[in-house]
């Protein structure tokens, strides 16, 4: 988690650059939700130390004293818990350590899922205001145009309200993409661990990549290796070990204690002794029988993931693929000229009228729109296929 970020910041600002590759080690070191994973090993460290520490000594001093008659002796308590079990107790802790190091490990592949989709997201927004930007300035060309085939210089009233409402659907979509695009990157940026104060520039360009897609079986085969499918194998197993530990067995625990005896007025010598617990009460079935049913629920919890997991990956497949094929027809003429710019240009020779070349434009517009929002959601289901195969899917290096 504390690997260190080696980005680079621009030549001569406090611009922070971040191309898409750079998301995953800039979140390493900076992003809140990653520091969360890893302090939760922590957490079960500690718990670990807490358990295995042995219980601290007690010094006692005894004083008795009757007419010439006077003893006292100091002496040195010790109890020890469980001596034939410390060692799959000690087995126990470690696969829970284990368990937590490896949820982090899934953690972070989610995390730095969901931080790739919003880096995604904010730069296709990003791209989306600035073709709607375009199509606003034919709107206005359109309208100088038209005003110059009038002897008046002004338009009807027909074509007017035309190209107001025109204008006014771009600057609608503008807007609601700004506001979008203020929000997401203000959550996203806090999720990065990037400072509010400080300018940010993703430089990485996005359009469409095709994905080298494998069969679905061949995914769902390797579930059973994920961080996160372990991390609950490795929690059950040290549930169980734990649940033996918990019975007393033979010895469940004992006190031992010695130390020095005065008798006064001539006698002194040592005091040692041992105390057995018996298990008359107190067997640890209830503490073995609550580890178990804790066990038992990792286990029915692991295979409801796994069942989940396989249906989530048969659904982001088979999706990815069926929409692959339309994303690629349309990215082939996306970053050529607009179809707005070809049909001003036929308007202003004459070969279409204002309405058709407004309704261009909007059909070009909700075009964009429904284009930029499907390219999202696609990279989204890329990234957390990713995170659920450990497999590297698209490449945006040229």
């Amino acid at each position: 988690i504390g690997v260190g970020y080696s980005g680079a910041a621009a030549q001569g600002t406090d611009d922070l650059i971040l191309g898409i590759e750079d998301v995953e080690p800039f979140a390493r070191t900076s992003s809140p939700r990653l520091r969360i994973a890893a302090y939760e090993i922590d957490v079960v460290d500690a718990e670990r130390k807490s358990a295995l520490t042995w219980s601290n000594p007690a010094l006692a001093y005894d004083h008795e004293q009757a007419d010439s008659f006077r003893e006292w002796q100091f002496t040195l308590n010790k109890r020890i818990d469980r001596p034939l079990t410390r060692g799959r107790l000690r087995d126990a802790w470690d696969g829970r350590v284990r368990a937590a190091e490896l949820r982090s490990l899934q953690a972070t592949r989610d995390v730095v899922a969901d931080l790739k989709a919003g880096y995604v997201q904010a730069r296709l927004i990003e791209s989306h205001l600035d073709r709607l930007g375009r199509l606003a300035g034919l709107v206005d060309i359109a309208a100088d145009v038209a005003g110059s085939r009038h002897v008046e210089g002004e338009l009807s009233g027909l074509d007017r309200r035309l190209i107001q409402l025109a204008a006014y659907t771009i600057e609608t979509a503008e807007n609601r993409a700004r506001s979008q695009h203020e929000r997401m990157l203000a959550d996203w940026r806090a999720d990065m661990g990037v400072p509010a104060s400080r300018s940010l520039v993703l430089s990485t360009p996005v359009a469409f990549r095709p994905a080298d897609l494998q069969d679905i079986g061949n995914y769902q085969g390797s579930l059973s290796s994920l961080p996160g499918d372990q991390a609950q194998v490795e929690l059950a197993r040290a549930l169980e070990v734990q649940a033996d530990a918990a019975r007393p067995g033979l010895v469940p625990g004992l006190d031992v204690y010695g130390g020095y005896k005065r008798l006064e007025p001539d006698l002194d010598g040592f005091v040692v002794g041992v105390a057995l617990d018996l298990p008359l009460f107190d067997l640890g079935k209830g503490e073995a029988e609550r580890l178990r049913a804790e066990r038992l629920i990792v286990e029915s919890a692991l295979t409801a993931d796994r069942a989940r997991r396989a249906g989530e990956i048969a659904v982001l497949v088979k999706s990815l693929s069926e929409s692959q094929s339309l994303l690629a027809e349309f990215a082939a003429d996306f970053d050529q000229s607009s179809l707005a710019d070809a049909l001003s240009i036929s308007y202003r020779e004459g070969a279409i009228t204002l309405d058709e070349l407004l309704g261009a434009i909007q059909i070009e517009a909700a075009a964009t729109e429904a284009h930029y929002v499907d390219l999202a959601t696609y990279y989204q289901r890329i990234f957390r296929l990713e995170a659920l195969t450990g497999t590297k899917l698209v490449n945006f290096a040229p």
